[in-house]
């Protein structure tokens, strides 16, 4: 499996990051990359939505976990993958 077909596997919020992190990435991401930046065609068939939120949203949390543990690209997937359950348990709403 590729590892972009691995993290699109994963459901928002991202990881343990959760709903609060997740909200940060994609503010951040939609400051630094506005709609009226993006050309369409450049993205096609993908909306700007898409493009944020399922593309560059989790290249950005494999970055910092990348970042944060100082450990390599593959193993920061794995990372992601791997607490999304302990994200949802640590962010839980109820």
């Amino acid at each position: 499996m590729l590892w972009c077909q691995r993290i699109i596997l994963i459901s928002n919020p991202l990881s343990s990051y959760g709903e609060p992190g997740y909200h940060i990435i994609l503010i951040t991401l939609k400051h630094l990359f506005p709609e009226s930046s993006i050309k369409m065609i450049d993205i096609y068939p993908l909306t700007y939505n898409v493009l944020v939120e399922e593309v560059l949203a989790p290249e950005a949390a494999v970055c910092l976990i990348v970042e944060d543990l100082k450990t390599t690209r593959s193993k920061a997937i794995d990372i992601l993958h791997e607490s999304y359950t302990f994200g949802n348990n640590l962010h839980d709403p109820d």
